[in-house]
């Protein structure tokens, strides 16, 4: 049917906010059975996957898809904002990857307050 939408089951599994990144967030291996997504208000932290190293910044929202094995970085100071979550079929087989979607700031800050309302995170 034309007016048919599909609902993806989506489970919310953690929606934080993370003051600053630097100096901890330096992980080698970060493979989970979960999709993950990842926005930074600032530059300061990097993803690897694939022989591929992405920079966090403002301008573009990541969503790495589950049991992708990445190593993240953090040099610089950058405030975290992320979601881990599981969606249903046809979005739980997906192939690992990391995708990196463009986004505007202002777009997307009612995007995660609201994930952090369902969420009760309080930050």
């Amino acid at each position: 049917m034309a007016n048919e939408w599909h609902n993806p089951e989506i489970r919310l599994f953690e929606v934080k906010t993370s003051i600053d990144l630097h100096g901890w967030w330096n992980y080698a291996n970060l493979a989970a059975p979960c999709w993950r997504l990842y926005w930074h208000d600032s530059p300061g932290a990097f993803i690897s996957y694939a022989g591929k190293t992405h920079a966090l910044t403002p301008d573009n929202v990541f969503l790495i898809a589950p049991n992708t094995n990445f190593d993240s970085s953090a040099p610089g100071h950058a405030r975290q904002y992320y979601v881990h979550f599981a969606a249903g079929q046809p979005y739980s087989n997906i192939a690992p990857g990391i995708f990196a979607l463009p986004c505007e700031s202002k777009m997307l800050r009612p995007l995660l307050a609201s994930a952090m309302e369902i969420s009760g995170e309080n930050s």
